[in-house]
């Protein structure tokens, strides 16, 4: 698995060193949006979330978010390939991410087969060399998926607590994710009808129903 994700990250680091393609349609947006959240952040108000709100206006905020965070530090002047370099990172922890929600369901084998499928799989190969938030919203769908595992086999509140936190995060950069996690989702919740899950619940309404509302 770490030779996996080795390789794959330097193969793309690669890529975005000696590329030559420039940012198209959607990419242009993503990238200035995230160019207008660096005033907001260097200079926090208490309307900040508003003025996040009012710069993206008809998407979602938290992929421009991700990309203004290492703007603040290295700059807007290969604000691209920084862009691609995040994806990369996103795309490794799908990776591992897929490889240990398998581990959850799988033997050894088919386990490790899930994460090298997905790692050279296309379309999501295909997307990683944009800046585009398919991407992004693939690891945290998977990150959610793992957790949601984890509580169905665990059903701790550390679990619940991450799925529904990655799950509002993802739905913050996608409004697609939760078309791939109601399914699971309710499996697991019908799990829970024979033990007692109110604390869960509540938990699920903390922190991943109501602060997805709020920021609205």
């Amino acid at each position: 698995l770490v030779v996996l994700v080795i390789t794959v990250l330097v193969s793309h680091s690669l890529y975005v060193y000696k590329t030559y393609q420039f940012p198209q349609w959607d990419e242009n947006v993503y990238l200035q949006y995230a160019v207008n959240f660096l005033p907001i952040l260097k200079n926090p108000t208490w309307h900040f979330w508003s003025d996040i709100l009012e710069v993206v206006k008809y998407r979602q905020p938290f992929y421009p978010f991700f990309l203004s965070l290492p703007l603040l530090f290295l700059g807007t002047e290969y604000a691209y390939k920084i862009a691609l370099l995040l994806n990369g990172i996103f795309y490794a922890a799908t990776i591992v991410f897929t490889y240990l929600l398998s581990r959850e369901f799988l033997s050894k084998v088919p386990y490790f087969l899930a994460s090298y499928m997905f790692a050279f799989y296309g379309f999501p190969l295909f997307y990683i060399h944009f800046a585009h938030q398919e991407t992004a919203a693939t690891s945290l769908t998977v990150l959610a998926l793992f957790f949601l595992a984890k509580t169905c086999k665990s059903p701790s509140l550390r679990n619940t607590f991450f799925f529904s936190l990655f799950a509002t995060i993802g739905v913050l950069v996608r409004w697609i994710v939760p078309v791939f996690l109601l399914g699971p989702f309710l499996i697991t919740l019908f799990n829970f009808v024979k033990r007692p899950f109110l604390k869960h619940i509540i938990l699920f309404m903390l922190v991943g129903i109501i602060p997805t509302l709020l920021l609205y």
